[in-house]
């Protein structure tokens, strides 16, 4: 394991890539030089200059100023007035239902593509299976899986040990019993939850880089459409999160310091007045690909939440582990104060 002495790149609250270190493989010595030769070759070594990597960088790449002095009219610069048309963007006359808030974000091709690989999925998998996918198999309906999502909703509302007692005929509960059984036998939901899928597995191959490849096309949609159906207030905040969960899974962050602590961590830039997330990233490990060597990683995480922001006035807020002038001075420089 690390020693308590490491730091993370990407977090002050705890040294992530701790976890799965029982995970790796050691290499033997001999790879590991060759390893080393070929990274050195790449980056070079401790005795290369800057000069070294002159023209490696566009033309345009941002550099930071030096900060050896401080006044209080250093690099001025005129900010435009925040003046974005701020909500909800489409009109809603009041009529409108869960369902109809739902389908903005799970929208209709979101959901048919979620139905076409499902589909395909029970079809590769009772191929290439027979003798561990038995029983008939229909493919599923658009309406069938709005159907599977909602007793998904119903299921979080109460709590059971066991699927089954969710069509038990117990009356303790006024949806257990009829209720769940009118709208989805038993046996149909557990077989769509069984080949449920978000992805075309004919396609990891093109993606092997990709840890989230098999959600990647939800979390797109999705993002689209947070940014699409509401239009964010001046003070942007930007901070972690993370998301509840405890089994298996590589990229799963341990956060001593958090009220949850072990989950998949998200950089989230929500709107300060409402809450509303607007831009989100699944962290999913380190990575020093198309790192500004002038900004950092942290910085650049701030960079990529807000790029879709620049030049309106808003105002970049967050907390003292992406704090840094250099950040700063590249917000001001594109029209986004940063506090």
């Amino acid at each position: 394991m690390a020693s308590d002495s490491e730091e993370s790149d990407l977090s002050g609250d705890e040294n992530f890539d701790d976890i799965g270190y029982f995970d790796l493989v050691n290499v033997n010595n001999d790879e590991q030089r060759r390893l080393e030769r070929q990274f050195r070759a790449i980056v070079g070594d401790s005795s290369d200059s800057e000069s070294d990597f002159e023209g490696f960088e566009p033309e345009d790449a941002y550099r930071a100023p030096t900060f050896d002095t401080w006044t209080k009219n250093e690099n001025p610069r005129n900010l435009t007035d925040f003046s974005e048309r701020t909500g909800p963007t489409r009109v809603l006359d009041g009529s409108n239902t869960a369902l109809d808030f739902f389908k903005l974000f799970y929208t209709d091709e979101l959901m048919k593509f979620i139905v076409e690989m499902t589909n395909l999925n029970a079809r590769r998998k009772r191929e290439s299976d027979p003798q561990n996918n038995k029983g008939a198999w229909s493919d599923v309906t658009l309406e069938e899986l709005r159907a599977f999502y909602g007793l998904l909703f119903l299921m979080e509302v109460m709590s059971y040990d066991r699927d089954e007692m969710y069509w038990s005929n117990n009356a303790k509960h006024w949806l257990v019993g009829s209720k769940f059984g009118e709208i989805m036998t038993r046996d149909r939901f557990i077989q769509i939850r069984r080949y449920l899928h978000f992805s075309d597995d004919n396609e990891a191959s093109n993606h092997r880089n990709d840890k989230i490849f098999k959600v990647r096309r939800i979390l797109d949609s999705l993002r689209n459409s947070f940014q699409s159906e509401y239009a964010p207030h001046k003070d942007i905040s930007v901070d972690e999160a993370m998301a509840p969960f405890k089994g298996r899974l590589g990229m799963k962050q341990y956060m001593k310091d958090k009220p949850v602590k072990f989950g998949i961590k998200m950089w989230v830039a929500a709107d300060a007045d409402t809450a509303y997330c607007h831009n989100f990233e699944i962290y999913v490990g380190k990575n020093t690909e198309n790192i500004n060597k002038n900004l950092g990683m942290v910085s650049q995480v701030v960079i990529s939440l807000t790029k879709h922001l620049e030049m309106k006035g808003h105002i970049i807020y967050t907390d003292n582990f992406y704090t840094s002038p250099t950040l700063a001075d590249f917000l001001k420089m594109e029209n986004n104060p940063f506090l």
